[in-house]
């Protein structure tokens, strides 16, 4: 298993081991980077205009030694007007759609959802949030805000808010949701990190703290701290 990480408006994208730390993998972007994932063996990087991806040596031939990829294997050109201050993206599993938020006035963002394959855009939806993440099926939209609380934009809506505001679910978040365990892992307001039997496992060290709880992404048994404070994530594998 390999992870791919880029700091939010960064230029340059790391691909490491998360047993090791070890970096394999960098790559220039070229350009501010605002959300990637990485589908089968190729890494695609959304930036304020265009969505670019690369080619990766495949799991066996990773070298173990850090290398540079700089030539992108295919460069999409985003439709529409230019975007105005993006805060964050995502890229669907199934690499359509791509969704980008874009800040609006008095706290607002507008979510424009582009199709991965032309750059085309599909349409735009005002939300208060501005964490997002394609759920595991690459349809529906996961929203989230800095106190966690969570919503779902469905493809087969439109993308639309019922009601046309902003709807959030006040039952436990789906298997798959990034930001809780679906192996029953949670950290506390006081920063332990507690196992599935709610025994304390180890609290999180001052400049590993964050109150934005959708900065902290698991994934199994892993956990990933994202947050500004960080020089780079720390990836910590839990075992109760």
């Amino acid at each position: 298993m390999l992870v791919a990480f880029a700091r939010l408006g960064g230029g340059v994208v790391t691909i490491l081991d998360p047993k090791s730390g070890f970096p394999l993998l960098t790559i220039s972007a070229k350009m501010n980077v605002y959300g990637l994932r990485v589908i089968g063996d190729a890494i695609t990087v959304v930036g304020a205009g265009k969505v670019v991806t690369w080619d990766l040596p495949v799991a066996g031939q990773v070298p173990n030694a850090k290398v540079t990829l700089k030539d992108s294997t295919r460069t999409i050109n985003l439709s529409g007007p230019p975007p105005r201050k993006v805060v964050s993206a995502a890229i669907s599993p199934l690499s359509c759609p791509i969704a980008l938020v874009m800040s609006e006035l008095l706290g607002t963002h507008d979510i424009h959802f582009y199709n991965g394959s032309t750059g085309e855009e599909l349409k735009d939806t005002l939300v208060v949030s501005n964490k997002i993440w394609f759920t595991p099926g690459g349809r529906d939209l996961w929203v989230a805000d800095d106190r966690d609380d969570w919503s779902t934009l469905r493809e087969s809506d439109g993308w639309e808010w019922e009601g046309g505001g902003e709807r959030v679910d006040d039952k436990d978040p789906p298997e798959g949701y990034p930001w809780a365990s679906s192996h029953g892992y949670r950290v506390t307001k006081d920063w332990w990190i507690l196992g599935p039997d709610g025994r304390r496992l180890l609290v999180l060290p001052p400049s590993w703290q964050s109150h934005t709880a959708a900065l902290r992404v698991w994934k199994g048994k892993f956990l990933v701290l994202l947050h500004g404070g960080l020089p780079e994530p720390v990836i910590l594998e839990l075992d109760p």
